[in-house]
């Protein structure tokens, strides 16, 4: 399991302000993307994953080097909150971006979520992967 920070930016017709959100639990970045999506997207990233919809990947030089589904993108750069090309127009009602990366310096995982969890700042994918998480290390229940 590997500590993910996520991330929110919030567009409005005047200004935009980000934050860090809370930390999540997850086995790897496509967990995140998935738990995102349902979660706080509510499906629309995976909605625009169309096999057939291919989008180019481009050099620091402009040229095609590949192509990648939108689902391939999101997960290469950690969500829309690191997505240049992030459309951010129209936007009346307000737009906000999601994005994670691996906490990298994590020291001991099982301490660190014990404090996060006391901040209220850490999620886990399942209440069943929450569980398992706790008796891999035997802590007690927060």
């Amino acid at each position: 399991m590997k500590l993910y920070k996520i991330f929110k930016r919030h567009y409005s017709p005047k200004d935009s302000e980000e934050w860090i959100d809370y930390f999540l639990v997850a086995r790897d970045s496509e967990e995140v993307f998935n738990y995102l999506d349902d979660k706080e997207n509510g499906g629309t990233w995976n909605d625009r994953n169309d096999e057939s919809d291919l989008l180019d990947i481009y050099n620091e030089n402009f040229e095609v080097i590949g192509q990648e589904t939108y689902k391939e993108k999101m997960i290469r750069l950690g969500g829309e909150f690191f997505d240049e090309d992030a459309d951010i127009n129209d936007l009346f009602y307000g737009l906000t971006l999601c994005g994670w990366y691996e906490e990298k310096n994590s020291k001991d995982l099982y301490q660190e979520v014990e404090v996060l969890k006391r901040l209220n700042m850490i999620k886990f994918i399942s209440e069943q992967e929450y569980e398992k998480f706790i008796k891999s290390k035997k802590i007690k229940s927060f």
